[in-house]
């Protein structure tokens, strides 16, 4: 599942796009990226943009020179990780990671 990132010519603002493969898509109703970014709301940043191969993607316009911390989130109750992260880090909840995009 790539993650995509493109920067502002002034590099201030990097628009990432995060993508979802159809495989994964076709298992759910609803799949967001949640994060900090978005305050881990389910309902900012659906994938709604289907690709002719099925994947879906969503983009997110970040501040660079930031560490954000992300998941995805599948009908609201399956949590599951990016592999091609820029790292992971311990969240709140025991056993479990979060993902990071670093712009």
């Amino acid at each position: 599942m790539p993650i995509k990132k493109k920067y502002s010519q002034n590099k201030k603002k990097c628009k990432v796009t995060f993508s979802i493969s159809k495989e994964i898509a076709d298992n759910f109703t609803s799949i967001s990226v949640v994060g900090d970014f978005n305050q881990w709301d389910r309902h900012e940043n659906l994938f709604l943009e289907k690709a002719k191969d099925g994947s879906y993607s969503v983009s997110v316009v970040l501040e660079s020179n930031k560490k954000y911390q992300f998941r995805y989130l599948a009908d609201g109750v399956h949590w599951f990780n990016e592999i091609e992260a820029d790292g992971e880090v311990d969240s709140y909840y025991k056993g479990s990671k979060n993902n990071l995009i670093i712009v």
